[in-house]
């Protein structure tokens, strides 16, 4: 309505989450503007320079091989894997919280895991449980990002990160994004600190236990 009152072009592009789609989504922008090339550029290497300094030491200790699952909205899910293979952790499983046919793309993503779409929390379980806890099953996942129906699901040594709607049990009082490159440091810099927060928590229960 907006680009139709201005007689303005209407642009739709994906959301601009995680590393690769942001550099899309500036190179989707500077054609359409009939740039070519120094404005994004600079841009890009600025922010990504910045955010290779600051996950210099997270990468190695916290990201490197961790396995991470993914429970909410399918329009969020295709960022969230691609900045966690980016840092090289590995999306293990999905959870679509919406319907089918919100989803509907998400199996043409390169190397998807196994998807569940609109499920009951019964059925939630019993996916994890068949995934998770088979006997022949790999190392639990050390992260589970999550909308709140994740938020009960209560596997050992594995971390909750809050992110999505419905979000009820985590607060930003201050402006705290998830687009763009300072959206992808805002996130990591969140799941490192659930990763490490699930740590301590072993640690204190084990000392709990020595008592």
């Amino acid at each position: 309505m907006l680009a139709r009152r201005c007689g303005s072009e209407l642009v739709e592009l994906p959301l601009p989450l995680g590393i690769r789609a942001t550099d899309e989504w500036l190179d989707s922008l500077e054609r359409l503007a009939g740039r070519k090339g120094g404005d994004s550029s600079s841009y890009r290497d600025r922010h990504l320079g910045r955010l290779a300094r600051r996950m210099e030491w997270l990468v190695p200790f916290v990201f490197q091989h961790l396995d991470a699952g993914f429970i909410g909205d399918p329009v969020v899910f295709a960022g969230i894997k691609e900045l966690l293979e980016f840092v090289g952790a590995r999306i293990r499983f999905a959870v679509i919280t919406n319907r089918k046919e919100h989803a509907k793309d998400l199996e043409n993503l390169d190397g998807c895991p196994p998807i569940l779409v609109w499920p009951t929390q019964l059925e939630i379980h019993r996916f994890l449980e068949g995934l998770l806890l088979a006997e022949e099953a790999e190392p639990m996942p050390g992260l589970l990002v999550t909308n709140n129906y994740g938020m009960s699901i209560a596997y050992p040594g594995m971390a909750a990160f809050e992110f999505g709607f419905p979000s009820v049990f985590r607060h930003c009082l201050y402006p705290r994004p998830f687009l763009g490159y300072q959206g992808a440091l805002a996130l990591l810099d969140g799941f490192a600190n659930a990763v490490r927060a699930e740590e301590v928590n072993r640690l204190r229960y084990k000392a709990l236990l020595e008592l």
